[in-house]
């Protein structure tokens, strides 16, 4: 697989504090990545300057070859979708409406949506459950339903690379592994920061482990997700083994 992302000796700093030193990871085509640590390690800015929110203080981040911050704001919305834990309320737009605004990337100033584009659009609905509240507004679903809309939004997108800072965080069980698995089945590339260590363990291709801003464990989750890192990084003492049905990496906290 080629490297679709690479980050480079990335640095940033918020004033005259560094939030984030010296990073640096390759994310393959294809690839799930998880991105995971402690609440303030640099998870979501990391992310910021992943999609060219957070302007890096030295060092690059590369998207098939050429510099992010190369691209327009437009062409870098074709290649990358983003969903992040809290999402604007779209006052007065409907669930289809907001869905709707992943054709914009794709679109002139002046281009109508054609016929194929609200065929695609309802496809997605209706892949992800939206159907029967498509014309419902927004601004007044649960966390959960709007982070299926924006998964959709994402999806209408067509993205190469999603980017999603705690998708799970509003969803209940179900959703949770549905969307994850729905995600999986993509065929796109994916960033996804988690604070839940099985789910990235059932998900994920790759770990990236930060702490206190840096990048303190990268590769497969046998590698990363052992009892020791774990209680370096996290606090936290637990047992890790293999889930009996699954087979994936399983992590019990020791109370």
């Amino acid at each position: 697989m080629t490297n679709l992302l690479s980050v480079n000796n990335l640095s940033w700093s918020c004033g005259k504090t560094t939030i984030l030193d010296d990073i640096s990871f390759q994310l393959k085509a294809g690839s799930f990545v998880g991105l995971i640590g402690p609440n303030g390690s640099g998870k979501s800015s990391l992310m910021r300057c992943c999609y060219r929110v957070n302007k890096p203080s030295s060092g690059s981040i590369f998207f098939n070859g050429t510099d992010i911050w190369n691209h327009s704001l437009k062409d870098n919305a074709k290649r990358v979708a983003v969903i992040l834990q809290e999402h604007h309320d779209h006052l007065g737009l409907s669930v289809r409406e907001v869905v709707m605004q992943g054709l914009a990337p794709h679109k002139s100033f002046f281009e109508w949506d054609t016929k194929d584009d609200h065929l695609f659009v309802t496809k997605v609905i209706n892949e992800l459950d939206l159907g029967m509240i498509q014309n419902s507004l927004f601004s007044r679903l649960s966390g959960g339903e709007k982070q299926r809309v924006m998964l959709a939004r994402a999806i209408v997108q067509r993205p190469k690379l999603l980017i999603m800072d705690e998708p799970t965080n509003h969803l209940d069980v179900h959703y949770q592994i549905d969307l994850l698995n729905k995600v999986k089945k993509l065929g796109v590339s994916v960033l996804a920061s988690f604070h839940d260590l099985n789910l990235a363990a059932a998900f994920c291709d790759h770990l990236l482990v930060l702490n206190k801003g840096r990048l303190v464990a990268q590769g497969k989750c046998e590698a990363v997700l052992t009892e020791t890192l774990i209680a370096d990084v996290f606090k936290a003492k637990v047992i890790v083994d293999r889930h009996p049905t699954s087979d994936t990496l399983r992590v019990s906290y020791e109370f």
